[in-house]
């Protein structure tokens, strides 16, 4: 039942509930809160203090679009194992959830970007027509109507900044430049409202088309991320809209790059940012990397081999170690086993360990890869519950880290195998 108390709450009930699947409440922004099950697949989370407006519901890798109001109650149930399929509400906003949850609306497609650039924009345009009918025969509360009219622009015309990028993909054009009409099109729905900040969809689709304005405004800028600054700070005089712009594209390059090269973005960060919220994480980022520069002891993991034998950094200690992070399913990194075997052979009898560390979640996919060729080096992979690839800061793979011989950080981006700097720079150890 429903609670009647003055605190209202989000209730999640749970069927077969899968016990390695979090429950985790995502609003837009950095902040994530996970839903604690009981025995009885229960979990209740306070709506006290939030904000009215729409949230993800994830569930392991699956995630419901909901709408909150600090109001009402609201209760979710589902079975662990549909619920990608099938999810019931109930409460004063249910009939709002189902619609968000039920109405089949349509957005247009990075696949459509193969069609010409009228066609293109006339199925946008289609789809938004229909989005927007379907919303009308909902019968929904006005207030919430209003909301959903922006976020259905957004949503519908997610793909649209990719077009120049994709349609000289599909039609092998190469020499497609972007109309006057396209632009007007994108720079029409680049509305800068700040109270659509809290709309997933809009602050997506600003970050996709920040860049592609830019490239027309900015052509000789470079790179990507000064480019973009440039941009904002010429066009966009909106304080929060560009405060969210401007800790986006930074945070971003930060959390890719780390910290080297990134005095003058954190100089233009503090200069422009504000937010309290976005400054923690932002100082939450660049204490994650200061921990894995040049010099600091490296983070520890437990990893398994094909014969069930546990290893740490401790084994590996008295040589160089090479660490090579990879899947079984990654692409890019079965292009770079062939040059990681060449190292292998090539330093096998030096003071350099190369460590194949696999980050497959299917231990079994593994296994089998492991069995079907003859893998050389040191071929381990990581336990369930690691978070050696957080404390790398890993957002991509494969990736490769250097220490040295005590287990201290060399380089935590350090370069592929098939990058001739590689075999140079391990040379080069080995001559100290």
């Amino acid at each position: 039942m429903l609670s009647s108390c003055a605190d209202k709450s989000l209730t999640v009930q749970i069927t077969n509930h899968t016990e390695e699947y979090d429950v985790v409440l995502v609003e837009n922004g950095p902040e994530e809160q996970e839903i604690v099950m009981d025995e009885n697949g229960v979990g209740r989370l306070s709506l006290k203090n939030r904000k009215k407006g729409y949230a993800s519901l994830y569930y392991g890798p699956y995630y419901r679009l909901i709408w909150m109001d600090p109001d009402s109650d609201l209760e979710i149930g589902f079975d662990g194992a549909t619920f990608a399929n099938e999810v019931t509400f109930e409460g004063p906003t249910a009939q709002i959830n189902d619609y968000l949850n039920k109405s089949d609306l349509q957005e247009i497609m990075i696949d459509d970007c193969k069609l010409d650039e009228p066609a293109f924009i006339a199925k946008a345009d289609s789809l938004l027509g229909e989005n927007l009918r379907k919303l009308d025969e909902a019968k929904l509360p006005s207030q919430f109507v209003d909301r959903e009219k922006k976020r259905l622009t957004y949503f519908t015309y997610s793909a649209f900044a990719f077009y120049p990028e994709f349609y000289p993909r599909f039609s092998g054009d190469s020499t497609y430049a972007v109309s006057k009409v396209y632009l007007e099109k994108l720079r029409e729905l680049w509305v800068m409202d700040a109270s659509c900040l809290d709309i997933k969809e809009y602050t997506d689709f600003l970050k996709n088309a920040i860049p592609l304005l830019a490239r027309e405004e900015l052509p000789e800028l470079s790179p990507a991320i000064d480019r973009n600054i440039a941009f904002v700070e010429k066009n966009m005089d909106n304080g929060p809209i560009a405060e969210y712009a401007i800790h986006s594209y930074i945070y971003a390059y930060i959390k890719r790059h780390g910290l080297a090269d990134s005095d003058k973005y954190r100089e233009t960060y503090n200069r422009l940012v504000k937010d309290p919220q976005r400054k923690k994480s932002m100082e939450e980022l660049i204490r994650k990397w200061e921990l894995i520069r040049a010099g600091n002891p490296s983070p520890d993991f437990v990893a398994t081999d094909i014969n069930g034998k546990k290893y740490t950094l401790a084994d590996f200690k008295g040589k160089y170690v090479y660490i090579d992070i990879w899947a079984t399913w990654c692409g890019p990194c079965k292009k770079e086993a062939p040059f990681l075997q060449e190292l292998e052979e090539l330093y096998k009898e030096k003071d350099i360990y190369i460590v194949s560390l696999s980050c497959d979640a299917d231990r079994g996919a593994w296994e089998k890869h492991m069995a079907g060729d003859n893998k050389g080096g040191n071929q381990i992979i990581l336990d369930a519950g690691s978070t050696f690839l957080q404390d790398y800061m890993v957002i991509g793979i494969p990736h490769f880290i250097m220490l040295d011989k005590e287990g201290k950080i060399l380089n935590a981006q350090m370069s592929r195998p098939s990058d001739p700097v590689t075999r140079a720079y391990l040379t080069s150890l080995l001559n100290r």
